[in-house]
């Protein structure tokens, strides 16, 4: 079936056939969790849980829990090193702590820790074979 064309005075209007329509998107209303369920969302993050797990147990999208668990305090899984914390690292490194041991600490891979040193400009450490 053919698009047609408005042929009245008023601004032309593509009027498609059925098939082709539309529906309409209709937004979730916004919800806002009390302090107490922010808590409760934070500490089940801090044990393991994921931001999907989290968005379907607290009927939010991932990106809300996120912007909640970092509004925190708390880093998100796999977000690699924050840039405040780069020059930390750098100087840990330096010091003599291992990319392993960083890794842990910051919570990020080892790769991460490895990458921004070397972006650093910094001199990694022969490593035992």
């Amino acid at each position: 079936m053919a698009a047609r064309e408005s042929t009245s005075d008023e601004p032309a209007v593509l009027q498609l056939p059925a098939e082709n329509a539309i529906t309409e998107y209709r937004r979730r209303p916004q919800r806002k969790l009390s302090l107490e369920q922010q808590a409760e969302l934070v500490a089940a993050y801090k044990t393991g849980a994921t931001t999907y797990d989290l968005a379907e147990q607290f009927s939010l999208h991932r990106t809300t829990v996120s912007k909640l668990i970092a509004a925190a305090g708390h880093k998100v899984r796999g977000t690699g090193l924050l840039p405040h914390e780069i020059p930390d690292v750098v100087h840990r490194y330096q010091a003599g702590e291992s990319m392993t041991s960083l890794a842990r600490v910051f919570d990020v891979s080892k790769a991460n820790v490895k990458k921004h040193l070397l972006e650093a400009g910094t001199r990694l450490r022969d490593t035992p074979h």
